[in-house]
């Protein structure tokens, strides 16, 4: 009877435990990539933001300049939700210059 008991409080002890170490580690890798980016959530949050409406509004036509914006944008977007802030800043960053060329070639 008393093997039982011990046995069983080892057992709960375990099940209580490993969920607290997963998270623990998933924790530690998450800080891990944060502190490896130069750009924070916000930044790269509020440049995907005006990245989109830039996009959004300068589609139309296959015009090989837009096709790259929004190729970029979308690297930018998986980026970002992967959080890879800086490399989602350099795609958007592209992004955003490849929309301003295409608006500059129309005006002209």
């Amino acid at each position: 009877m008393k093997t039982d008991k011990a046995l069983a409080s080892i057992i709960l002890a375990i099940f209580v435990s490993v969920p607290f170490a997963v998270s623990s580690r998933a924790q530690d890798a998450n800080q891990g990539m944060q502190a490896a980016n130069k750009h924070t959530r916000q930044e790269a949050a509020a440049m995907l933001a005006r990245v989109s409406r830039e996009v959004w509004h300068a589609q139309g036509g296959t015009d090989t300049a837009f096709g790259q914006a929004q190729q970029n944008y979308i690297q930018g977007e998986k980026a970002y939700f992967h959080g890879h802030f800086d490399k989602a800043m350099d795609y958007l960053q592209k992004a955003h210059d490849g929309v301003h060329n295409l608006r500059h070639d129309v005006n002209q």
